[in-house]
């Protein structure tokens, strides 16, 4: 398992929990595994990295406003949601391809259509993008949410941080269901 140290780490777990040597990235934020043992890792300061051990390639593509998440897809882009107000897709040298503005995006979910399932924390909102970056639908959210995923039954669960809660959304926007975790929920 990999851990953001959220500002200067990245760290492995093994099964038992045991931490390896942490790897140090200034301002880590972000962290997805990559085949081959590497990383693609978010800086707050606005890198996306792909680590090699404790080597970093170059070409790094630079996204403007904290990357709070990024996923590299199978064809080499990489999709990244910036806190700081928008969504960016990279192709795999690095240039960006386009930029979906005005969503404090907190997580990116690539869906099973080739489109992207994006929610904005302060602007309560969830947004599909498709893979041109142009708005498929938007929804409205009651509170900030830190997290989407999609499940297998076809419907998303959207974590709500300062709300305390995490609820399961049928497509049209109607909570099918309610779970209350013990603390705030980010992922």
């Amino acid at each position: 398992m990999l851990v953001s140290a959220f500002g200067n780490a990245v760290i492995e777990l093994d099964a038992e929990g045991k931490e390896s040597a942490p790897r140090a990235v200034a301002g880590a934020g972000v962290v997805e595994p990559l085949p081959r043992d590497h990383l693609l890792v978010g800086s707050l300061a606005g890198k996306i990295e792909r680590s090699i051990g404790k080597a970093r390639s170059t070409g790094r593509p630079n996204a403007p406003q904290q990357p709070l998440d990024a996923r590299r897809l199978p064809d080499g882009t990489t999709i990244v949601a910036c806190w700081a107000g928008c969504v960016i897709l990279f192709d795999a040298a690095g240039k960006e391809l386009w930029n979906f503005p005005n969503i404090r995006a907190v997580d990116v979910e690539p869906l099973w259509n080739g489109n992207f399932l994006v929610v904005g924390h302060e602007d309560k909102q969830l947004v599909e993008l498709n893979p041109k970056g142009k708005l498929v639908w938007r929804l409205a959210l009651p509170d900030p949410a830190m997290d989407v995923d999609v499940l297998p039954n076809g419907k998303s669960a959207r974590g709500f941080d300062k709300a305390r809660r995490i609820d399961e959304y049928a497509r049209e926007g109607k909570v099918v269901a309610t779970c209350v975790p013990p603390s705030d929920p980010e992922d």
